[in-house]
C-alpha cells in the first residue's frame, strides 16, 4: 500500500495557533441548518433537487457479485491506447478443484490458439464496483490463467485530430550514435565493486518529498530571530547526479550526438502596437438575441481552401457552395493527397489521404472529370515511385482506387486491361490521347 509520509497540512495563522473554518446556508434572510440541504442539478433554468430517496431510486444496480462473458473479439480488434484501470487481474481456476483447473486450461488454450479474448462484466461486489474489460489468456501461467484489464466506455474516449507530422529522414550515422548512446548509458550491467544504488527501486526515494521534509525540519528547529537555510542538502545533490562511471562513458557519444542532432533556436516574436497596449475600453454588455450557434459562427474562420486536417469535409463543403470552382477545388485536393501520402511514415497515416482520394475519385466520376483524374493520377504514381511509397501503393491496389476505366465511364480513354497494369507498382502506362480507339465523341461533348 502506498501511504504518503507527508500528512495533510493544517490551517494556521503566523502564531503557530489553529483555525477552524464556519460553514452556514443562507436563503435570503433565513438561514437554513445542513439538515435541510439536498444536493439539486440545474436543467436549463429548473432547478430539479434531489434527495438520498431519488438518488438511491435512481442509482444502476449491477447486481450480484461475480464475472460473466459477453462475447468474444479477435485480440487485435482491442489497441492497448484502450488499456485503461490501475492494474490487471488474474482469473484462475479453484486451486483445489482438478475439474475446474482442466476446465479453465482448456478455454485458455483455446482462446490463445483462435487468437481472440473475451470481453466480460465484473462486479466487483454485491451492487457495486461495475467494469467491464477483456480477458487475454496466458498460457505460460501455472496453473494457466486469463488477464483481466479493464477497458473504457464509448463516452470516455475522446477522438483528437491533429496535423500530419513532417516525414523527417534519418540518416545511418544517426542511428548509429543513437544506439551508442543507449549502449553507454545502460546502468543494469556494472561491476560487483561498484556500490550504485542510484537506481535500485528498492531503496529509491522521492527527491520532492524528500527536499520538502528537509525544508519542514529546518525551519520547525530554527528559531524565530534565526535565518533559514533552505539549500539543498548535499545527499539529495548527489542522488540528482547521474552515475560517475556513466557519465564517463558516454561523454564522447554525447559530443557525436552534439554534432549530428544541430539544435537551433526558434524565436518568435509577437509583434503588438502601441495602440492596443494602451488601449483599454471598457464595454457594457447589453441584451441581445445572440445563441450559442452564432457565438461559434462569429469566431469559426471562414472556409476558402482545402485544408490537411480534414480535406473530405472541407472539399465537400466548399463544392456545395454556389460560387464553388471544381478545378481549383481539385488541385487542392490533389496537392493535400499528395503532401499528405509523402508525409505518412506509417500505415496508420495512411488512411487520411486514402480517404481523400477515394473522394475526389467518387466527385471525378460524378462530375465526368475522368481525364483530368487520370492524368494527375499518373503524376501521383511518379511521386510514389521516386519516393518508394510501398505501403501507399498497397492500400490503393486493395482499395481499387486505381484510373478511370471504360466500365466505369464510357468516353475513359483505358480499358479495363490498361486500368490493371497501372496499378502495378513497376508498371507504366502511357496512354493520354484515343488515337487508336474508337472515342464517342457525344460523350466528350458532355464531358466539356
Amino acid at each position: 500500500m502506498n501511504e504518503p509520509l507527508l500528512k495533510k497540512e493544517k490551517r494556521c495563522i503566523a502564531d503557530n495557533a489553529l483555525v477552524r473554518a464556519d460553514c452556514s446556508y443562507v436563503h435570503g434572510a433565513d438561514e437554513v441548518q445542513r439538515e435541510d440541504i439536498i444536493p439539486g442539478y440545474v436543467y436549463a433554468d429548473v432547478i430539479v433537487p434531489l434527495s438520498k430517496l431519488d438518488l438511491e431510486a435512481m442509482s444502476y444496480r449491477p447486481g450480484a457479485k461475480g464475472l460473466s462473458i459477453l462475447g468474444f473479439v479477435k485480440r487485435n480488434s482491442i489497441k492497448p491506447q484502450y488499456w485503461t484501470g490501475k492494474s490487471a487481474f488474474y482469473v484462475v481456476g479453484d486451486l483445489d478443484d482438478s475439474n475446474a483447473q482442466s476446465a479453465m486450461a482448456a478455454f485458455v488454450k483455446a482462446l490463445a490458439d483462435m487468437r481472440m479474448v473475451a470481453v466480460a462484466r465484473k462486479v466487483y461486489c454485491d451492487n457495486r464496483g461495475l467494469k467491464v474489460g477483456a480477458l487475454y489468456p496466458k498460457m505460460d501461467a501455472n496453473p494457466p490463467a486469463l488477464i483481466f484489464i479493464e477497458l473504457p466506455y464509448s463516452n470516455e474516449i475522446r477522438a483528437l485530430q491533429f496535423p500530419s507530422l513532417r516525414k523527417t529522414k534519418v540518416t545511418a550515422e544517426q542511428y548509429s550514435v543513437i544506439d551508442s548512446l543507449i549502449d553507454c548509458m545502460d546502468s543494469s550491467s556494472r561491476d560487483e565493486d561498484e556500490e550504485d544504488l542510484h537506481y535500485d527501486f528498492t531503496n529509491l526515494v522521492d527527491i520532492k518529498e524528500q527536499y520538502f521534509l528537509h525544508c519542514l525540519t529546518k525551519k520547525g528547529l530554527a528559531t524565530s530571530s534565526q535565518p533559514v537555510d533552505l539549500e539543498k542538502p548535499e545527499f539529495l545533490k548527489e542522488m540528482l547526479k547521474p552515475v560517475a562511471r556513466v557519465q564517463q562513458q558516454s561523454k564522447e557519444v554525447i559530443d557525436e550526438l552534439k554534432t549530428l542532432f544541430p539544435l537551433k533556436p526558434n524565436v518568435k516574436r509577437m509583434k503588438k502596437s502601441q495602440n492596443e497596449e494602451d488601449a483599454a475600453v471598457t464595454v457594457k454588455p447589453e441584451p441581445s438575441d445572440v445563441t450559442l450557434d452564432k457565438v461559434c459562427d462569429f469566431f469559426q474562420t471562414p472556409l476558402t481552401a482545402v485544408g490537411s486536417v480534414t480535406p473530405v469535409e472541407d472539399f465537400l463543403s466548399l463544392l456545395k457552395k454556389p460560387t464553388a470552382d471544381f478545378d481549383i477545388l481539385c488541385e487542392q485536393m490533389q496537392t493535400i493527397i499528395q503532401e499528405l501520402v509523402v508525409r505518412a511514415s506509417d500505415p496508420e497515416m495512411l488512411e487520411k489521404p486514402v480517404a481523400a482520394l477515394k473522394c475526389l475519385r467518387e466527385t471525378c466520376v460524378e462530375r465526368k472529370k475522368t481525364a483530368d483524374f487520370n492524368t494527375w493520377l499518373h503524376k501521383l504514381k511518379g511521386t510514389a515511385v521516386a519516393n518508394e511509397l510501398n505501403d501507399f501503393w498497397n492500400v490503393l491496389v486493395k482499395d481499387n482506387l486505381g484510373l478511370i476505366t471504360r466500365d466505369e465511364m464510357p468516353y475513359s480513354f483505358y480499358s479495363k486491361e490498361e486500368g490493371a497494369e497501372f496499378l502495378d507498382f513497376h508498371a507504366r502506362v502511357q496512354k493520354t490521347d484515343g488515337s487508336d480507339e474508337e472515342i464517342d465523341y457525344d460523350a466528350m461533348l458532355m464531358e466539356m
